[in-house]
């Protein structure tokens, strides 16, 4: 079971994926000019125009393996190996799209500890080498080979992985395994010191705004974090939720989008 949730979920898997067109060891992806051809190719499935945008997907994408580690930390009790040296990320096409895929080596776990008392620092070894010695130094890679400041690739990571907190909360899981999600995940914000990160502050550790959702403006959705940089590939945009946008474009997409309605109900 744990398995299957970590590959359909959280795209971490010991299987290459179906229409694999290339796969890169992610220790070797920390070295900036490996980095750059990684994200040259991958840019080109993307279609994206400047080096950015493939820097800050694949900076997204990484919000799966941290979901990985955390899940399998908080739902089983259990370390997931996820070192740079037991990882590759596989580039593969899923229809027309362009997805990625975290595969380990070896499917390796190690079991929480059986006191209680040893946990916290079970997990805070755990969290710190995760981000520290797995997360950091690719993203440092990233931000050399595309020249984006790795404080906007860290902001890549905290919307999705609130997505990925929420969707595993919405099952039908123990009232104890979810007080336990909800208590790892909040040491994870703020609990972790942000020099594990190489960063003053914890990327995680953020407050996320509110605002009309633009298809039902009775429900409200999160702004992002940090922007994706959609708008650098062929036909994109400022998304609706780009934290770079004005209240007051938000406003005009959703009038734009209420008039779009009534036009197409109004021809029916």
């Amino acid at each position: 079971m744990e398995t299957q949730l970590m590959q359909d979920k959280f795209h971490t898997t010991t299987l290459k994926r179906e229409g694999t067109v290339a796969s890169y060891p992610l220790a070797e992806l920390c070295e900036p000019g490996l980095m750059r051809a990684f994200l040259k190719e991958y840019g080109g499935f993307i279609k994206a125009m400047e080096p950015a945008a493939a820097g800050a997907y694949f900076a997204g994408w990484l919000s799966y393996p941290a979901l990985a580690c955390q899940m399998m930390m908080s739902l089983y009790g259990k370390k997931l190996e996820l070192s740079l040296d037991n990882l590759n990320v596989d580039l593969y096409l899923h229809g027309e799209r362009a997805a990625l895929s975290f595969r380990l080596n070896k499917w390796a776990m190690e079991a929480e500890p059986a006191e209680l008392s040893q946990r916290a620092r079970w997990r805070n070894e755990l969290l710190a080498a995760f981000y520290g010695d797995s997360v950091r130094p690719l993203l440092a890679a990233v931000s050399e080979a595309c020249g984006v400041h790795i404080g906007q690739l860290w902001g890549q990571l905290p919307t999705r992985f609130q997505y990925g907190i929420d969707a595993v909360e919405a099952e039908a899981w123990p009232e104890p395994i979810r007080e336990r999600v909800e208590s790892d995940y909040m040491y994870l914000k703020q609990g972790l010191e942000g020099g594990v990160f190489g960063r003053a502050k914890n990327p995680f550790d953020v407050h996320f705004k509110l605002v009309p959702d633009l298809y039902n403006p009775d429900e409200q959705v999160r702004l992002k974090n940090a922007c994706c940089y959609f708008y650098c590939t062929e036909g994109g945009y400022y998304c609706y939720t780009c934290p770079r946008i004005s209240e007051t474009e938000r406003e005009k997409r959703r009038l734009e989008y209420i008039q779009q309605q009534q036009l197409t109900d109004g021809a029916r």
